[in-house]
């Protein structure tokens, strides 16, 4: 939930700034498996992810997933 919420926090902020073409990368494989499986239901996790794929969609941007070793910078920044 909470890797979900900051990929959606930071794509409204690209869109506001009007960032297209983004390449995304995402270290939670799983996430990347439910946004491109295009999961649908009532759940609040689900919404986040329609929200998150439009997003994506209207930017033409493309989302990977990466090993966590790659993201570290990220983590150090974030910690």
């Amino acid at each position: 939930m909470v890797e979900s919420l900051s990929l959606l926090h930071g794509l409204l902020l690209c869109s506001e700034r009007h960032f297209h073409h983004l390449m995304v990368e995402v270290d939670l494989e799983t996430l990347v498996r439910l946004l491109n499986l295009g999961v649908v239901s009532k759940w609040l996790l689900c919404n986040i992810l329609r929200r998150v794929h439009g997003l994506l969609f209207d930017s033409s941007s493309s989302l990977v997933h990466v090993y966590r070793d790659t993201n570290s910078t990220t983590y150090k920044l974030a910690g």
